[in-house]
């Protein structure tokens, strides 16, 4: 342990997965990590989790596969778990 005090440290024990790490960084610290809904393994049901509707934005083609782009409305307003805009 460093006696230095301005040195910050927490013995809280660390999440044990990716997932617990996301959630603990989104919850506790207010990060939000672009693309994480990507990481976890039921990413989908996540996303969907609460969703009554959805309308296609538009169709793209990246590679040889064809996208669409959804556009869903979470009954709730806001999902627990959004997708996030990857620049």
């Amino acid at each position: 342990m460093d006696a230095d005090p301005a040195c910050m440290a927490n013995t809280e024990p660390a999440p044990k997965t990716v997932e617990g790490v996301l959630d603990y960084a989104r919850d506790t610290l207010g990060l939000i990590i672009p693309a994480s809904d990507l990481i976890y393994p039921n990413g989908y049901d996540l996303l969907m989790r609460g969703v009554t509707s959805a309308k296609v934005l538009g169709k793209e083609t990246v590679g040889k596969m064809k996208c669409a782009n959804p556009a869903p409305a979470w009954s709730s307003g806001t999902p627990s778990i959004s997708p996030q805009n990857v620049l």
